[in-house]
């Protein structure tokens, strides 16, 4: 079975430590404490669903998101929201950077099948980007 690559980007290492001891035995995880350190580790590493939370010093998940689906359009974007802004977050839904948001403190049985959706509508792009003529 193929092992998804999933990005988590957040600046709380709590938070990066903790979902990376949820994923691990079943994704290969990559993590960046911030946006502009995702973007660096995308360019050496694509991955099949990023997970991202909204509120970080710098870039935040919306305007990552936003370079993201321009560069990595099969990629499955994935906000962590506490619903701060929700004008933001359903402009970047409108224009398709985010696929889904997540709240902050969902259980982690609904985040883990969330991932598994995540996983399916990445294939799906993926055979979707081969068949379009270039």
């Amino acid at each position: 079975m193929k092992r998804y690559k999933i990005l988590i980007v957040d600046d709380e290492e709590y938070i990066l430590w903790s979902l990376e001891r949820l994923l691990e035995d079943e994704y290969q995880v990559f993590t960046a404490q911030s946006g502009s350190e995702g973007l660096e580790l995308l360019r050496m590493q694509p991955v099949d669903v990023i997970i991202c939370d909204q509120r970080m010093p710098g870039i935040r998940g919306t305007e990552f998101f936003a370079h993201v689906s321009q560069l990595y359009p099969e990629t499955v974007n994935l906000l962590i929201t506490c619903l701060t802004n929700q004008e933001e977050i359903i402009s970047a839904l409108k224009h398709g950077w985010v696929d889904n948001c997540i709240e902050k403190v969902s259980k982690p049985t609904d985040l883990l099948a969330e991932l598994k959706r995540a996983c399916r509508i990445c294939e799906q792009r993926k055979r979707e980007l081969e068949f379009q003529p270039d």
